[in-house]
């Protein structure tokens, strides 16, 4: 009987195999149709399946007659990776939770299991305070096991979720820890994922060239065991870096193949982020249908599966792209999208400490309730305590919602200046490019048709026109690019002790050409050995920037001044000079941050971008800048910087 009943399941499950488009679900709906002895062997030969396809992180020993609880157990979790490996986010967080309530008391590895893929599955779905809990009590679980397996695979998506918040030096600490017990444990598998970690954490940090280190090495790790999935997922790694170095051609061909490779083994969630690298790439090819079809089928992916934490990243590729096209209702849609999921996704966070407050309240609420059985006096206190607590939660709770609202209200503000200042600005540089450019072709146009006919002394007078534009449109595009620079984010503070009377000096140095044409003089009061505390390559920006000002609005044979006033902890640079100077109205304008034209002595361009930046970069120096000027008399640039007393600040 036993040996017939083992036929015909050996025949099911062959069936299965050769009929079934979904192995799983075919012996899942046998196993559950099984009963008694039936029911036993129909989940042996399922888990026996999830073995083959390497679902169990841990050893299992099949039994003739394996306990109910543990099979069934064993069943569920396997469910729970498949469902989770075809994206099906719901079914896999209900599989994972039916197996974690069938594990043992005593069984704390299987309670691990349980809780780790319930944790992946929280975190595709951006439940990041549901997801930190388990990884915590994971955590604690491989300290008191001494686990190190458990201990490295905790670490590793703490750092996962700590790069989702933006925290990236703590992401790297866990990242750290956990390498190094990978590496130990010579557990190649985990040390590529925590390798690749490790290098999304460098590449958020600007750190190209140690990104690329550990993203090779997750590479070859992969590639030598012949782990075709993990090798689709470090190639669209990698592609996120040839992104950042703006090398869209060879992104775009890595992206494709490791989207051949999600869509041979069904990896829809993997799928979906190389969806977003192409729709990235192709944007800034400028081949926008295409890459609106790619970002397009991200979306439908991750809304259909519920990635909340891609989600957000697609729809603001999605803003730049209809951005780009000047599309502007359809950009701000994706635009409020975009901020409205990322806001989703962080706030899980604050839900999460408002969660962990309640646990560590109820716990005290217990140890009060005992306290309340010896001495029933207290119970007014402990009411007092509950209302204030829940009136606290509650002030809390609007004060966030409050400043949710205030923040997206900012957002749309900086954008909309952002725009309006971008519009501005391009007005005013197409305006001054325009016509030294303009000019020039003339120029260069008589001289070519007429060279023989010019006498020597006009040919001189051409060529030093032409200088002086060239230099004027040279002066024009450091300013845009500077400014540019800035607004990017590619310039980083690093302030250091410094003497003030060198970086004078240096900066008077590079400008001395300028200077000389128009015989203007620096006159440099500012005592040797003058230390502040300050970064010297934006030192040097606002210098120059500021006297090369001085020059520009200047007339010839002029004397520019530079004086130093000391204060408690700061020192102030005054930079005087007897120039045109500005009116009321142009000097308000540029307190106000607004762009502003103006021409030098000699014809020179200024828009007030080097201004603008210069006040931006003084304050990021812990300084001010203000300036004083009357019309016709000239101008006195002034800005503070924090004083340097010792060695030691």
């Amino acid at each position: 009987m036993e040996k017939k009943f083992l036929l015909t399941a050996f025949l099911l499950l062959i069936c299965s195999f050769l009929f079934s488009k979904n192995i799983e679900d075919s012996l899942y709906h046998e196993y559950n149709n099984k009963i008694s002895y039936g029911k036993q062997a129909a989940g042996r030969q399922l888990v026996t399946y999830f073995i083959q396809q390497n679902y169990y992180d841990y050893p299992i020993h099949l039994q003739k007659k394996q306990p109910r609880t543990h099979l069934d157990m064993l069943v569920k979790l396997g469910m729970a990776k498949a469902a989770y490996h075809k994206a099906d986010l719901d079914n896999a967080e209900s599989y994972a939770q039916k197996a974690l309530s069938a594990v043992d008391e005593d069984s704390l590895l299987w309670k691990v299991a349980c809780q780790e893929i319930l944790a992946e599955v929280y975190l595709r779905k951006g439940k990041m305070g549901d997801a930190l809990k388990l990884v915590e009590s994971n955590y604690e679980i491989g300290k008191k096991a001494n686990n190190n397996t458990v201990i490295g695979y905790s670490l590793a998506t703490m750092s996962g979720i700590y790069l989702t918040f933006f925290k990236y030096q703590e992401a790297l600490d866990y990242v750290n820890e956990a390498i190094t017990i990978e590496r130990k444990s010579k557990n190649t598998k985990r040390l590529a994922i925590c390798l690749g970690m490790k290098s999304d954490i460098f590449l958020k940090l600007d750190k190209i060239d140690s990104s690329l280190i550990y993203i090779d090495e997750a590479l070859a790790i992969d590639e030598q065991a012949h782990r075709e999935d993990k090798i689709g997922i470090r190639l669209s790694q990698k592609a996120d870096i040839l992104i950042q170095l703006a090398k869209w051609n060879e992104a775009e061909a890595i992206c494709l193949k490791a989207r051949s490779i999600f869509q041979k083994s069904n990896s829809v969630m993997d799928e979906a982020k190389t969806l977003l690298q192409l729709g990235t790439c192709k944007r800034n090819l400028k081949q926008y249908d295409k890459s609106e079809q790619y970002l397009l089928s991200g979306q439908q992916i991750c809304e259909s599966i519920g990635y909340k934490s891609l989600l957000w990243e697609i729809q603001k590729e999605l803003f730049l792209l209809y951005k780009d096209q000047n599309n502007l209702g359809t950009a701000l849609s994706y635009f409020e999208k975009s901020v409205a999921n990322r806001d989703s996704v962080i706030e899980e966070e604050y839900m999460y400490q408002l969660g962990d407050y309640k646990a560590k309240f109820d716990t005290q609420e217990k140890e009060n309730q005992l306290e309340l059985a010896k001495e029933k006096n207290k119970h007014k206190i402990i009411v007092i305590i509950l209302l204030g607590t829940i009136l606290f939660l509650f002030v809390l709770l609007s004060f966030h919602t409050w400043r949710i609202a205030k923040l997206r209200k900012i957002r749309e503000e900086e954008l909309a200046e952002s725009n309006a200042t971008k519009d501005k600005i391009f007005s005013v540089i197409s305006h001054d490019l325009k016509n030294p450019v303009t000019a020039q072709k003339q120029v260069l146009g008589y001289l070519d048709s007429q060279y023989g006919q010019i006498s020597e002394t006009d040919k001189k007078e051409m060529i030093s026109m032409l200088k002086q534009s060239c230099d004027s449109l040279s002066d024009l595009l450091l300013d845009l690019f500077e400014w540019s620079s800035y607004n990017s984010g590619r310039i980083e503070y690093h302030p250091i002790r410094t003497d003030l009377y060198s970086v004078i000096n240096s900066t008077l140095e590079k400008i001395s050409m300028q200077a000389h044409l128009k015989n203007i003089r620096f006159e440099n009061s500012v005592r040797p050995n003058s230390f502040v505390f300050t970064d010297v390559a934006m030192l040097e920006t606002v210098l120059r920037n500021l006297c090369t000002n001085a020059v520009k609005f200047s007339h010839n044979d002029n004397v520019v001044e530079i004086k130093m006033e000391e204060h408690d902890n700061e020192v102030w640079v005054l930079i005087t000079d007897k120039g045109i100077g500005m009116s009321e109205e142009t000097l308000a304008k540029l307190y106000k941050q607004e762009v502003v034209t103006m021409k030098g002595t000699a014809g020179e361009p200024g828009t007030g971008l080097g201004v603008k930046m210069c006040k931006a970069l003084v304050e990021k120096n812990h300084g001010q800048l203000t300036m004083q000027s009357k019309e016709g008399e000239g101008c006195t640039f002034s800005f503070s910087l924090p004083k340097a007393e010792t060695k030691n600040e």
